[in-house]
């Protein structure tokens, strides 16, 4: 399967340069409501992400908001190494 992850030219110089994907912490991402859990309420301080999409299709709304107003890139991964569970 493939994922993909919108990000800014300069984000991607960065990822090329030091070999490495960020993760943001939770705290910072858009959604107030990541990483909050019915068992143990507000995980946001232990938790970090990094946006990925499953979407083969190019979406306007994730390149305006991730892709720097259209202007950046979108990365593409495959995940038949990572174990996921759907």
């Amino acid at each position: 399967m493939k994922i993909y992850h919108y990000t800014s030219i300069e984000k991607l110089a960065l990822i090329l340069e030091n070999r490495t994907l960020r993760f943001n912490n939770a705290k910072f991402v858009d959604d107030p409501n990541e990483a909050i859990t019915k068992d143990f309420g507000s995980m946001q301080d232990y938790v970090f992400i990094s946006c990925w999409s499953n979407e083969s299709t190019e979406s306007i709304p994730l390149w305006k908001i991730y892709g720097n107003n259209c202007h950046g890139v979108r990365l593409e991964s495959d995940t038949n190494y990572i174990p996921f569970i759907w």
